[in-house]
């Protein structure tokens, strides 16, 4: 009903959050309407979120996955930032970042490598020239370390070098930014530079891996949020569950995981069933 009363509404896009993500019939619904949508993948493994981006994609390509890690805040070890270079290579669409860390520098780190619901801010080197993708390249190039030597102004670009795989910052430093000469403007003050410090430790930690899997700061969050199946009615030992009469909803006490749906309908009853029931594993066969 709610995603009925915003295509009323004619949104230009809609957000699905990381508490349907694994909620696929709705997902379904949701691409059969063709509206542009913007799902997040809290909570779930990665061939959930291909099933998501098969059931999307087999009716339009106007829609965004979020990388998310649903858990609040989101330690920084469990960010795992690489997902997004993993999701950039896996699907054809863009591609973002939901974020629940503290802070702005690992939202900066996101868009360094590739989300593309963030941006980066504009303005001695303008931000559009220092071509941070660059970085890449020399990676892929050569052998040896890679670096950034950064003369644009604040520390921003020179985390999101870090988050392309810069080993070595040069940042020059100052004691007064208004001191005659080129490059005092860009340079940073003792203070800046600790600040800096402090991030690329931030964005090291949270670069993380690859692998889109749950993480265990995201149990909380599971528990409370994520959908699962119970009865939709009343049924007996020995009946047929149809489409129907299984539900999916936020459950207490919680049934199966919500992607097993098409598993349980058409299955036989083995015990009675009272209607909001959690439906667990042993009920049917």
């Amino acid at each position: 009903e709610s995603f009925d009363f915003l295509l009323n509404l004619k949104v230009p896009f809609i957000k699905i959050g990381s508490g349907d993500s694994n909620n696929l019939l709705y997902i379904k619904y949701a691409a059969t309407k063709k509206v542009p949508l913007i799902v997040s993948t809290g909570m779930i493994e990665k061939a959930t979120v291909t099933s998501i981006y098969d059931i999307i994609s087999s009716h339009h390509k106007q829609f965004c996955l979020l990388h998310c890690v649903s858990a609040y805040p989101t330690p920084y070890e469990d960010c795992n930032l690489r997902v997004i270079q993993d999701y950039r290579n896996s699907y054809d669409v863009p591609v973002g970042y939901s974020g629940h860390e503290l802070g702005i520098n690992v939202a900066i780190a996101a868009v360094a490598l590739g989300a593309k619901t963030l941006q980066i801010l504009n303005n001695p080197t303008p931000y559009e020239d220092c071509n941070l993708r660059v970085i890449q390249d020399y990676r892929n190039s050569y052998d040896v370390p890679v670096g950034y030597s950064g003369h644009e102004l604040g520390i921003n670009v020179a985390i999101a070098a870090v988050a392309l795989g810069a080993k070595v910052l040069e940042k020059h430093i100052t004691l007064d930014k208004s001191m005659k000469g080129t490059d005092h403007v860009c340079s940073l003050t003792p203070t800046e530079f600790q600040q800096l410090v402090r991030d690329v430790r931030v964005i090291e930690a949270a670069l993380g891996n690859p692998i889109k899997k749950v993480v265990t700061s995201e149990i909380p969050c599971i528990d409370k949020l994520q959908k699962s199946l119970v009865m939709g009615s009343t049924k007996n030992k020995g009946e047929i569950l149809y489409p129907g009469d299984v539900k999916i909803k936020v459950a207490e006490p919680k049934g199966l995981n919500a992607l097993h749906f098409e598993e349980v309908i058409y299955k036989t009853l083995v015990y009675d069933k009272k209607e909001d029931e959690p439906l667990n594993e042993g009920d049917f066969c």
